[in-house]
């Protein structure tokens, strides 16, 4: 079932997720759009000149991943080429391998990585974490999410595409173990 986003409504984690894009990591969680107007699904970001941060947002039917070190002069960016609609649920992970460039941002949907634009790819400053908090279902760069989330994970490395794979599945615990090397 997850946690019912309803747009108005958003959960802050406090300090989790306390990364800089010179640190690599995943976050992942199973993500369920109510409509296609999406929102942010997650966010630890600021906004404006000295901004800093990252979120992942759902906007007509596209998955987006923003980062930033330092306010306009320090972003990168991705926007997922295919649609997922709304309605569905979806297991989604970000992995980040702290090269300070949107190559090095990789989404995977249901276990598969997906083909990606790159919308941003000017960030050449090491940057700070964010003093924001991690929050789900809200950003100061987005509209609220409406939706449900469940089990949100936060990595501090780049997680193998098997690990993210297994993550991905709906399995009992004993099939789940049957697939670890």
């Amino acid at each position: 079932k997850g946690i019912q986003l309803d747009g108005k409504w958003s959960g802050s984690l406090g300090d989790f997720g306390r990364f800089n894009n010179m640190t690599p990591y995943s976050i992942g969680l199973w993500v369920r759009a109510d409509d296609n107007a999406g929102g942010a699904v997650f966010s630890r970001i600021e906004d404006g000149v000295g901004g800093r941060g990252f979120q992942l947002v759902y906007d007509q039917g596209h998955f987006e991943y923003l980062s930033i070190s330092q306010g306009y002069a320090g972003r990168i960016g991705v926007r997922s080429i295919g649609t997922f609609p709304a309605g569905q649920w979806y297991h989604v992970i970000v992995t980040y391998d702290a090269s300070m460039s949107a190559r090095g941002i990789e989404l995977f949907v249901d276990g598969k990585s997906i083909e990606l634009d790159i919308t941003h790819n000017n960030d050449s400053n090491p940057g700070s974490h964010s003093s924001n908090p991690f929050l789900l279902g809200r950003s100061s760069m987005a509209n609220d999410f409406a939706g449900a989330v469940d089990e949100l994970r936060i990595y501090n490395r780049v997680l193998k595409p098997r690990e993210i794979e297994v993550l991905s599945e709906s399995l009992p615990i004993s099939e789940v173990l049957r697939l670890m090397p």
